[in-house]
């Protein structure tokens, strides 16, 4: 009878340690990055994956415009194809010491109705041990694409992937007859197949995944900058933010985007002005674990009561407002885009506070648009009595600002009150300010 009551009073406090254990840690928050996602050079970059002929089961390795003497590589290739032509896909990753970063490709049949891909996927030169081959899309079908994924070989679950589709001229013969040319003068110990029986190569080297809070969703990504399939290098790769919808990630974007530090004092990021530790960080960029903080302990930070950089910003209308100006006032800049889900409210608000304490506080608002013109028309409508400014890199940077929406209030002569108050709470606090003074 003992021995049952103290299993059970056992099994009891086993159950309470587990529950605080949860309690305690949930504000944590492990998210899968699941997706290969799209960076903003993705779509805008036109690289050429070129294709040469195969010379009696002998390649070259890759080189540029003949910078360096090229390699000839004896291949073995698989049997009864009538063409065959060779090319390489770029990964960091890949260890071959004659050809560094190059991942080789054989096409066959490429002037048939059935042209196929064998990828080299161990690299030595060897295209029947690397599977089956991966079937393409027809010389003039434009449509269609395929994805290669590309992986280390001392860490198989370390990859990049690459998206391959038919070149798709639209017309620009010009350009067309111009690449033909381009590969044959800089080329001209191999023989090139023609532009046309080539693709456009479109490199995923980022990761993402979806972060659900009790208060928010957002995206997270992991950017292997480096295309080696490590994701995780300290000063070398990135970790990004991005809103629920967003298609894009925006890895340049410092208000979205930071390199890791190697300083894990600053592994925080923020997202709609709340700030996350960066816990963990898989090597593979296939998790982050990440800890919701209850007020941004970052030291990488202006400190409260010091001056603030001066800065000259852009107004809409193209007119220049130096900070140093507004040196007799309070100052409250803030950072905020038309896709934030408090948009709408937050400006008005703006509006509310430039109004009623016009003469104590100056509002620099910094828009994120993806057109300048974007701006243009929402001052051109919006009947603004603040500065509704173009968010600038280099202003943001020396802010030490990341995150949108983000603030920083700002006492008389650019001394810094706080950061990230909303415009609400600001309010609140100038009206009590007002009432006491």
């Amino acid at each position: 009878m003992l021995d049952s009551t103290l299993k059970k009073l056992l099994l009891f406090g086993w159950l309470l340690a587990g529950n605080w254990v949860i309690a305690q840690q949930s504000n944590l928050y492990f998210v899968k990055l699941n997706n290969w996602a799209k960076d903003e050079q993705f779509n805008k970059l036109q690289l050429v994956m070129p294709f040469y002929e195969v010379i009696a089961d002998t390649i070259e390795s890759n080189d540029f415009e003949n910078m360096r003497t090229p390699q000839k590589i004896a291949i073995r290739k698989p049997n009864g194809y009538v063409s065959y032509a060779y090319g390489f896909l770029f990964f960091n990753g890949a260890n071959d010491v004659r050809n560094p970063g190059q991942v080789p490709a054989l096409m066959v049949n490429y002037k048939e109705r059935n042209p196929q891909l064998f990828v080299d996927y161990n690299v030595n030169y060897d295209f029947t041990d690397d599977g089956k081959a991966i079937q393409l899309p027809l010389v003039y079908n434009k449509t269609d694409s395929l994805v290669v994924t590309i992986c280390r070989s001392d860490k198989p679950e370390a990859c990049n992937a690459v998206k391959l589709e038919r070149m798709n001229f639209a017309n620009q013969y010009a350009y067309k007859n111009l690449l033909n040319e381009y590969y044959d003068l800089y080329y001209k110990n191999r023989k090139f197949i023609g532009i046309d029986y080539c693709f456009r190569e479109q490199r995923y080297h980022t990761r993402d995944g979806i972060v659900k809070t009790t208060t928010d969703s957002f995206r997270l990504a992991l950017i292997d900058v480096n295309y080696n399939g490590i994701f995780n290098e300290v000063g070398i790769d990135k970790i990004a933010t991005a809103n629920l919808n967003d298609s894009i990630i925006e890895s340049r974007d410092e208000m979205r985007s930071m390199t890791i530090p190697a300083n894990r004092d600053d592994w925080v990021i923020e997202k709609n002005g709340i700030p996350y530790q960066l816990v963990q960080l898989d090597e593979a960029g296939m998790h982050i674990t990440i800890r919701e903080l209850p007020e941004f302990t970052n030291q990488n930070r202006l400190p409260i009561g010091k001056k603030v950089p001066s800065f000259t910003c852009i107004d809409w209308k193209g007119s220049k407002h130096k900070l140093k100006k507004f040196r007799k006032k309070q100052v409250y800049i803030y950072y905020t885009g038309t896709y934030t889900k408090n948009f709408e409210q937050d400006t008005l608000m703006l509006r509310k506070l430039s109004a009623d304490f016009q003469n104590q506080l100056q509002v620099i608002g910094f828009l994120d648009v993806n057109r300048s013109y974007e701006l243009t028309v929402f001052g051109t409508y919006s009947n603004l009595n603040w500065i509704a400014a173009y968010k600038n890199k280099y202003i943001t940077r020396d802010l030490k600002l990341r995150g949108i929406p983000s603030s920083m209030w700002l006492g008389k002569r650019r001394k810094l009150k706080a950061y990230n108050l909303t415009p609400a709470q600001l309010y609140e606090l100038l009206s009590k300010e007002l009432n006491t003074n």
